[in-house]
């Protein structure tokens, strides 16, 4: 997956896509200059339909380097209706403030193919995107979202076995305090020039399955 950090694109519905992101993205950074989070008016929930435009502009926003065509927003209305359970968003206040999504499949490392193509009855989960807004970071809503995502898959997937993502090298030290293991770099070229690392959980069996 990766994990927080960086907006572009174009022509969607027969407009400049860049301008309609840069606009909106103007209005969503006005919205929120100066938020703190109110965690007691927060939570996390799953990702709606009509919510995936805006999680698509903050993808943008927070990876600029990966090529526009590789995450055309058609792959995110994809994955919100075929793994909704695994969609997930931090909001305070009713406004959005990140959002985590993944996927489940086989293999057993992180790939690109991973992050749009969905089998309900993969044995491995797949972290795909976890971004946060710049004016909410460093508050532990990333922390919150992916330890959120752990906690449901170990409930409620039973059959899942291992969790898989990327990352850049500066988040390994903080993936590593969160349980997750090293794997080493990253094969996959087609985000950009970033060089990413793979990361993975042993989901632990539950005790019926270890007996």
């Amino acid at each position: 997956m990766f994990a927080c950090r960086r907006m572009f694109r174009s022509v969607l519905l027969g407009q400049n896509r860049s301008f309609a992101r840069s606009s909106l993205h103007e209005i969503m950074k006005s919205s929120r200059a100066g938020s703190k989070v109110n965690f007691e008016s927060s939570c996390i929930r799953k990702i709606k339909a009509d919510e995936v435009h805006e999680v698509w502009m903050l993808e943008a926003q927070t990876f600029p380097e990966i090529p526009a065509e590789h995450l055309p927003i058609e792959r995110f209305t994809r994955a919100q209706r075929d793994a909704p359970e695994l969609f997930w968003g931090h909001f305070a206040d009713e406004k959005m403030t990140g959002f985590i999504f993944g996927t489940r499949g086989g293999g057993s490392k992180w790939t690109y193919d991973s992050m749009f193509k969905h089998d309900s009855e993969g044995a491995v989960a797949f972290v795909n995107l976890l971004c946060i807004y710049p004016e909410f970071r460093k508050m532990g809503i990333g922390s919150l979202l992916m330890k959120h995502l752990v906690r449901h898959i170990e409930e409620n997937h039973k059959d899942v076995t291992k969790m898989c993502f990327i990352c850049e090298a500066e988040l390994i030290p903080a993936y590593k305090h969160m349980g997750f293991t090293y794997v080493g770099p990253s094969d996959v070229t087609q985000l950009g020039p970033t060089q990413w690392y793979d990361m993975e959980y042993q989901v632990p069996a539950s005790p019926k399955e270890s007996e």
